[in-house]
C-alpha cells in the first residue's frame, strides 16, 4: 500500500507537472474555432486586400479618365494663349482649374514646342510635384505629337498628365501641359473606405467567429461532452445510461452508434463472466462434492477393510464389503477384495473338508473347482497328497493281508510240529507266540491303515 500511495503521489506529482507545461487546456469546439478563425481571418484578409486594390485601382481609373478630359479641355482653351505667346493668359485657367471644387491639381508646366517652359503654376492646397518638368521627355513628345496624352503614376503621392496643345484647325502641335495631380484625396478616400471595410469585415468576422464558437458548442462539444460523460458512465460499469446523438447523422452520430454498440458489447462479456463465474462456480461445487464423497468413500473403504482382516485375523473370512456404497476406483478396489475373499474362503474350506474326511479316514475327498496361481498349487498339492495316502494305505491293507495268511499257515505248520516232536515243543511255542504277537501288530497296523 505505501509503494501504491508513492507511485499514485509521483503520479500526481507528473501530471500537475505536465498540466502545468503543457498551459492552457483547450477544448475540441475552441480548437475548431480557432482553426476556423484563423481560416477565416487569413481568407477575409485577403478577400479585403484584393477587395481593396480593386477599388483603388477602380477608383485610381476614374480618377485618371476624368482628369484626363479636364486636361484636355484646359490644353485646347490655352492652345491659343501659347501659340500667339501670351503667357499671361495661360495663368488664370490654371488656377481656376486649381479652385474647382474637388480639383487635384497640384503643380503644372506648360512647354512650348521647343520643349522649354513656359508657365509654372502651383496650387496651395496640395504638395507639388518638384519633378515635374523632367517628366517630358523625348519619347514622350513624339507621343504627344502625335496626339496622344500621356499619363502614368509617381509613386503614391501624384499622377502625371501630359495633354498635347493642338491649335487651328489642323490641330497643330504648339506644346505641352503637363499636370501633377495629387493623389491625397484619393488616397483618404481609399483608406476611409479601406476603415469602412474594416469595420464591416471586423463586425463580420466577430459575427462568424460568434456563431461559429455557438454552433461549435452546439454541435460538436456539447454532444461530445455528453459522449464523455456516458462513456465516463460505462466505464464505471453502469450499463442503464441512455447513449445521447443516436439519431445524429454525422461524425458524432458515428461516434455515438459506435459506443452503442460498445455498450452492447460490454453488457454481453458482462453476461458472458457472469455465467462464466456462475459455471465455474457450480463446477467447484461439482468437484467439492466429488471431493468430499471420494473421501466419504475412501473412509467407508478403510473401515470396512480393517474390520474384514480383524475378522480375518480371528478365522472369520464370511464378511465383505459392502460395495453398493462405493464407486469408481474404491468400488473396483472393493469388488477385488471380496473376490479375493471368496477365491481363498472356497479354497480353505474344501482345504478344511478335505482334512477332516482325511482324519476320518476317509481318502476319497478331493479340492474342486477352478483355482489360478497359488490357489491351484494348493489345490493340485492336496489333491496329489490325498492320491498318495490312499496308495500307501492300499499298500498297507494288502501287506497286513498277506502277513495274516503267512501267520495262519505258520500255526498251521507249528500244530503239526508238536504232535511229531515233543523235543521242539517249546520251542515251537515260544516261535508260535511270537508270530502270533506278529500277527497281532500287523492286523492292528492293517486295522489303522484301513481306518484311515
Amino acid at each position: 500500500m505505501q509503494n501504491v500511495s508513492s507511485i499514485s503521489t509521483q503520479g500526481g506529482t507528473d501530471s500537475r507537472s505536465g498540466a502545468a507545461r503543457r498551459g492552457l487546456r483547450l477544448s475540441l469546439s475552441q480548437k475548431l474555432g480557432l482553426l476556423i478563425a484563423v481560416i477565416l481571418c487569413i481568407g477575409i484578409g485577403t478577400m479585403l486586400l484584393v477587395q481593396l486594390k480593386l477599388r483603388r485601382e477602380a477608383a485610381l481609373e476614374e480618377f485618371r479618365s476624368s482628369n484626363i478630359q479636364v486636361i484636355s479641355l484646359v490644353a485646347q482653351q490655352i492652345s491659343g494663349a501659347l501659340r500667339w505667346n501670351k503667357p499671361e493668359t495661360i495663368t488664370p485657367t490654371l488656377e481656376s482649374v486649381a479652385a474647382f471644387d474637388g480639383s487635384a491639381l497640384a503643380n503644372a508646366v506648360v512647354f512650348n514646342a521647343e520643349r522649354k517652359p513656359v508657365v509654372s503654376f502651383g496650387s496651395k492646397r496640395f504638395a507639388h510635384h518638384e519633378e515635374l518638368p523632367q517628366a517630358l521627355t523625348a519619347e514622350r513628345e513624339q507621343a504627344l505629337k502625335a496626339g496622344e496624352v500621356q499619363d502614368f503614376s509617381d509613386g503614391e503621392d501624384h499622377y502625371i498628365i501630359l495633354a498635347p496643345v493642338l491649335a487651328g484647325k489642323d490641330k497643330e502641335y504648339v506644346g505641352t501641359l503637363a499636370v501633377a495631380l495629387s493623389l491625397e484625396v484619393l488616397n483618404a478616400t481609399v483608406a476611409e473606405s479601406m476603415r469602412h471595410g474594416l469595420l464591416l469585415s471586423g463586425g463580420l468576422l466577430a459575427a462568424l467567429l460568434i456563431a461559429l464558437v455557438a454552433g461549435t458548442q452546439i454541435l460538436v462539444s456539447r454532444p461530445l461532452r455528453r459522449l464523455t460523460a456516458a462513456i465516463s458512465d460505462l466505464m464505471a460499469g453502469r450499463l442503464d445510461i441512455a447513449v445521447p446523438s443516436l439519431a445524429r447523422r454525422d461524425e458524432v452520430g458515428d461516434i455515438a452508434r459506435s459506443l452503442d454498440v460498445f455498450k452492447g458489447q460490454i453488457a454481453q462479456n458482462q453476461d458472458l463472466q457472469r455465467e462464466r463465474g456462475e459455471a465455474q462456480a457450480q463446477q467447484q461445487a461439482e468437484r467439492e462434492r466429488a471431493e468430499a464423497e471420494r473421501q466419504r468413500q475412501e473412509q467407508e473403504l478403510d473401515r470396512s477393510v480393517a474390520k474384514i482382516l480383524e475378522a480375518a485375523i480371528g478365522g472369520d473370512l464370511g464378511n465383505r464389503i459392502d460395495t453398493a456404497q462405493l464407486e469408481g476406483a474404491a468400488q473396483r478396489i472393493g469388488g477385488g477384495i471380496n473376490r479375493l475373499l471368496d477365491i481363498t474362503d472356497r479354497s480353505l474350506q474344501q482345504i478344511s473338508r478335505m482334512l477332516a474326511a482325511m482324519a476320518d479316514g476317509d481318502l476319497s475327498q478331493r479340492i474342486k473347482g477352478d483355482f489360478a496361481g497359488i490357489f491351484a498349487q494348493i489345490q493340485a498339492n492336496a489333491n496329489g497328497t490325498a492320491e498318495k495316502l490312499t496308495s500307501i494305505a492300499g499298500r498297507l491293507i494288502q501287506a497286513s493281508r498277506t502277513v495274516r495268511d503267512a501267520s495262519a499257515e505258520i500255526s498251521t505248520g507249528s500244530q503239526d510240529l508238536a504232535s511229531r516232536t515233543e523235543s521242539q515243543a517249546a520251542s515251537i511255542e515260544e516261535t508260535a507266540a511270537s508270530m502270533h504277537e506278529i500277527t497281532a501288530t500287523v492286523k492292528q497296523n492293517a486295522d489303522n491303515a484301513q481306518a484311515a
